[in-house]
């Protein structure tokens, strides 16, 4: 835990093979291909939320623990998640985790309530006021059994049919017991992965003490661990440095409009191009600014050269393509595809880490 309190970046990585030298790059790198494990179509922590599922509601972008997930090392894992959180709250490395309010709000030590299972799981929540209402829709005590046939039992989000009183299977909703059924869907729902939380809650504090997680609203413990969900393009630019370049060159012009026309996954994949990780945080959290430099070959054709990053210091080599076609075309080639931390080449096998020649040949990032 000392370890993970630290400020600056709280491991080292090295790639196997890949020619960069850890100033942050690649730890923010390792920690956003974390968060996309976490949330794979294969993974067993994290599950797309009902809404998701569904197509229906809001916030079908969100992941929910798996309620399923309860042996030790499945909860040594989510021990592991809060950790992770604690970490980007102490190194402002913001993580590409979509969670919902149900996960952040324990986190600040506030409970948990109907509108916070309305958003991740809409149809659930139609279901119970359905019930706990029938009368005011004509429904009577003569007629609820020829329309409702449930038992007491629901579904979890893992897909199980989990019975809410003993041998519930066998217990039909009735007129008279139709208020404890709906309340007790509520509450299972409310609390279906509160072990899966609570282990998370527990990492977040070994990293962070208590008092201080108390101060934040859910909210805002959410855009601090996560940043913003969308890429303010103004505000970067406003934040941008520019080395050996001038703002008001037709490249770079070209550069702020084609970035500003992308859309916010392709804006993703700039932003992890250049920084490593997904999300940009809130301006007044940004530690170094963003910049824009000269591109160092001099050859008479720029066209032929992809832009290049440097992910430890937040910058972009930009060369001076000739249109905005070209620079759009080069730009997101370079983000969908270059995904080696340093771009342009690999260390030969044997070798371990580069010599000065290299560095000098490569422009290995750092």
């Amino acid at each position: 835990p000392v370890q993970l309190r630290r400020s600056d970046h709280t491991w080292e990585v090295h790639l196997r093979r890949e020619g960069a030298d850890d100033v942050g790059g690649p730890f923010r790198e390792s920690v956003s291909e974390i968060c996309a494990a976490l949330t794979a179509r294969n993974s067993t922590l994290f599950l797309p939320c009902p809404n998701a599922q569904a197509g229906f509601g809001f916030n079908q972008d969100k992941f929910v623990p798996n309620p399923g997930a309860t042996d030790h090392r499945s909860l040594s894992y989510f021990c592991f998640v809060g950790k992770l959180i604690g970490v980007a709250l102490r190194t402002n490395c913001t993580l590409d985790l979509q969670l919902p309010s149900m996960v952040w709000k324990p986190m600040v030590y506030v409970r948990v309530d109907v509108s916070d299972l309305e958003g991740i799981d809409k149809s659930c929540i139609q279901f119970i006021q359905a019930i706990r209402n029938i009368d005011a829709q004509g429904i009577t005590e003569e007629t609820f059994g020829e329309l409702i046939f449930e038992t007491f039992t629901t579904r979890s989000v893992d897909a199980r049919t989990v019975e809410l009183v003993p041998d519930g299977e066998n217990v039909h909703v009735t007129w008279e017991n139709r208020l404890e059924y709906v309340a007790l869907v509520e509450h299972f729902r409310l609390s279906e992965f509160r072990a899966q939380v609570d282990a998370m809650v527990r990492g977040v504090e070994s990293v962070v003490p208590r008092q201080y997680l108390a101060l934040f609203t859910w909210q805002q413990l959410e855009e601090l661990v996560c940043g913003q969900p969308e890429i303010d393009v103004a505000a970067l630019r406003r934040l941008t440095v520019y080395s050996g370049v001038a703002p008001d060159e037709p490249h770079v012009r070209w550069f702020w409009s084609v970035l500003s026309g992308m859309t916010p996954g392709e804006q993703s994949l700039f932003i992890r191009f250049v920084w490593g990780r997904s999300r940009l945080p809130a301006a007044s959290h940004l530690e170094r600014p963003f910049q824009l430099q000269s591109f160092p070959r001099h050859a008479s054709d720029q066209d032929q050269f992809l832009p290049v990053a440097h992910t430890c210091f937040f910058s972009l080599l930009l060369p001076a393509y000739s249109s905005a076609q070209v620079l759009r075309e080069r730009l997101l080639y370079a983000i969908t595809t270059c995904r080696e931390i340093d771009a342009d080449f690999v260390v030969p096998e044997g070798r371990s880490t580069l010599h000065e020649e290299d560095e000098a040949l490569f422009g290995a990032d750092e």
